[in-house]
C-alpha cells in the first residue's frame, strides 16, 4: 500500500513538471488606451450619449499655454491682451487655476488668431475646441485649442475687446459653459467695442473652485474576479489557486506601481507590484498555480494594502471570494 502511494505521488509530481508548473506565475495584460472625445465649439455641444451634466476639468496645474504669435504679427498687443486674460483668471481664482506660457506647440492649451471661425461656432468672435475623456461622469480635458478673430465684421478689435474675448474663451478651456446673464463674461455674445475689461463674476469663480475642489487622484477597483482551488495530494497535501481578475483605474490620474496583496483566511500568500494603470484603463491579471500549504475557505485580494496611493475612493480596493 505504501509503494502504491509513493508511485501515485511520483506520477503527480511528474505531471506537474510536464505541464510547466510554476507556483504563483502572474500574467499581465493592459487594455488599449482610451480614445479621447472631441468637443468642437465653445458651447460644449456634447454628443448625445454624453450626459449634459458632465463636468469638464483638467487634472493638473499649471496648464501649459502656447500662443501662436506668427498668426498675429501685425497686432502684437493682442498677445499681451491674452496674457493679461490668463493673469486675471489666475488672480481672480486665487491661483485655483494657473498657467505657464511655453514656446512649444505641444501644450495643454493652444491659441491662434484666425480670419474666420468654423461654421458651427457658437460664439461670435472666438471658438474653443475641447478634447476630453469621460471618466465616470467627469470629462477629463486632454487639450484645448482656442481660435480668436481679429475683426468684428470690418472693424478691428481693440485690445480691450481682445482681452474680454480671451477671458471668455479661456473660461471655456477651464471647463466653464455659457451663461444666460448678459453681463457675465461667459455670455456667448460680446458687444464691441468694449468700454472696459469685464471682471470675472464671483459665480464663475465659485463654479471653478467647485469643479477643482476634488483633488485629482486615481481610483482603483476590482471589477471582475474568478478564483479556483485545487487540492493536490502527494506525500503531503497542498492547494493550488488560480486567479484571474480585472482592475480598473476610474480616477483622474494614473495609478503608479500599485501594490496587490493576496491572502487566504487572513494569512498572507503573495504580494506583487503591478504595472502603472492609466486613467480610464483596465489591467487583466492572471495568477496560475499559486501554492498554499494550509486549507482555506476564502481568498482576499487587496489593492494598495499599505495605503500608499491617495485615491478618490478608498473603500473599493478589497474583494473576498469564498471557495
Amino acid at each position: 500500500m505504501k509503494l502504491i502511494n509513493s508511485i501515485v505521488g511520483i506520477l503527480i509530481l511528474a505531471i506537474l513538471v510536464v505541464i510547466g508548473y510554476k507556483s504563483g506565475q502572474m500574467l499581465i495584460e493592459l487594455s488599449s488606451p482610451i480614445t479621447p472625445i472631441n468637443v468642437s465649439e465653445s458651447k460644449f455641444n456634447l454628443p448625445e450619449e454624453e450626459p449634459q451634466t458632465l463636468n469638464l476639468r483638467w487634472n493638473h496645474f499649471p496648464l501649459t499655454v502656447y500662443v501662436d504669435t506668427d498668426s498675429v504679427r501685425q497686432d502684437t498687443e493682442y498677445v499681451d491682451a491674452f496674457r493679461g486674460a490668463l493673469e486675471l483668471w489666475q488672480a481672480s481664482t486665487n491661483n485655483t487655476v494657473s498657467f505657464f506660457v511655453t514656446s512649444s506647440p505641444a501644450a495643454d492649451v493652444t491659441v491662434e488668431w484666425v480670419s474666420s471661425l468654423k461654421e458651427k461656432a457658437m460664439d461670435t468672435l472666438g471658438n474653443t475646441d475641447i478634447k476630453f475623456i469621460n471618466i465616470s461622469g467627469t470629462g477629463l480635458i486632454q487639450s484645448a485649442d482656442i481660435q480668436l478673430l481679429t475683426k468684428s465684421g470690418p472693424k478691428q478689435l481693440s485690445t480691450i475687446d481682445m482681452t474680454n474675448l480671451a477671458i471668455h474663451e479661456m473660461g471655456h478651456a477651464l471647463g466653464l459653459n455659457h451663461s444666460d446673464d448678459e453681463n457675465d463674461i461667459m455670455h456667448p455674445i460680446l458687444v464691441v467695442p468694449s468700454k472696459e475689461i469685464k471682471g470675472i463674476p464671483d459665480k464663475e469663480v465659485s463654479r471653478l473652485q467647485e469643479i477643482y475642489s476634488v483633488e485629482p487622484e486615481p481610483d482603483l477597483r476590482i471589477i471582475e474576479a474568478n478564483v479556483s482551488k485545487a487540492t493536490v495530494k502527494r506525500i503531503t497535501t497542498f492547494y493550488l489557486i488560480n486567479i484571474s481578475l480585472i482592475i480598473e483605474n476610474n480616477g483622474l490620474v494614473d495609478a503608479i506601481s500599485p501594490q496587490m496583496a493576496i491572502s487566504t483566511d487572513g494569512i498572507a500568500v503573495k504580494n506583487d507590484t503591478l504595472p502603472d494603470i492609466q486613467i480610464g484603463n483596465s489591467l487583466s491579471v492572471t495568477l496560475g498555480n499559486l501554492r498554499v500549504e494550509k486549507d482555506f475557505s476564502a481568498i482576499e485580494i487587496m489593492l494598495d494594502p499599505n495605503n500608499v496611493i491617495d485615491e478618490l475612493n478608498e473603500t473599493n480596493n478589497f474583494i473576498n471570494v469564498e471557495v
